[in-house]
């Protein structure tokens, strides 16, 4: 449990993990993949009761767009919105691991591309750390 507080204390030190991975000491955190696989469990459960469904989007959208494009949607579709409503809340995790997921790829290979002194894998490693910090 120690690791568990220690790991979400360097989060807040934005390349505290990385640098620490990267000099060796590693016993103290978790490794880079699970701590962005804990954080993003940690989102997915908070997901609902922090307003990431689709009625409570709605319910927050003043200028009526997202009502607009959901309602063309399902009429599009010859769909309820309510099905619509359950089939996006459905869904919206996968799609949400999926753009982390390329965004830690993203990250990594710009890194690479202005940083060719410093290996990969550290570019990989810092951005599985951001996205977790992101996430958190």
């Amino acid at each position: 449990m120690n690791t568990v507080l220690r790991t979400l204390r360097g989060l807040f030190h934005p390349g505290l993990l990385t640098v620490e991975f990267l000099a060796g000491r590693r016993q103290p955190y978790l490794s880079p993949i699970k701590v962005y696989f804990a954080c993003a469990a940690i989102f997915f459960l908070a997901a609902p009761l922090a307003g990431f469904t689709l009625p409570s989007l709605i319910a927050n959208d003043t200028s009526g767009e997202l009502l607009r494009l959901v309602t063309a949607r399902a009429a599009a579709r010859g769909l309820d919105a309510a099905v619509l409503s359950q089939r996006f809340d459905l869904r919206l995790p996968s799609v949400y691991t999926l753009a982390l997921g390329s965004g830690v790829l993203v990250i990594a290979l710009l890194l690479q591309l202005f940083r060719r002194h410093v290996p990969f894998g550290a570019h990989v490693v810092f951005a599985l750390h951001y996205f977790g910090m992101c996430i958190w």
